[in-house]
């Protein structure tokens, strides 16, 4: 059900690109337009709210988390080193002090 919301959406999209290059080709003076018609506008609005409905309407129900606080923890565990510990975020220091 969602993509075929996401697929309307997407076709009034594509309508209302479509829309607007007739709109521009119509145009009987030499400028050309660069803002489309506030109809158009509506339609692009529209269709991404469409599509935007679609997308949040697919989206799965979140899932429970749980904590693993009621399994026994192993004493003996030992983690990696904490991150200022190691040779990983080494600063150097290449600019030379002033004379």
């Amino acid at each position: 059900m969602a993509a075929v919301i996401k697929l309307t959406g997407l076709a009034v999209l594509i309508h209302a690109a479509f829309a607007f290059v007739q709109y521009r080709s119509s145009s009987p003076s030499s400028t050309p337009i660069l803002s489309p018609s506030p109809e158009i506008l509506l339609e692009v609005v529209a269709g991404f709210l469409i599509s935007l409905f679609g997308t949040i309407y697919g989206v799965p129900p979140l899932g429970i988390v749980r904590g693993n606080s009621h399994k026994k923890q192993n004493p003996n565990f030992v983690g990696p080193p904490p991150s200022y510990r190691t040779r990983d975020f080494d600063v150097f220091n290449i600019r030379h002090a002033p004379r």
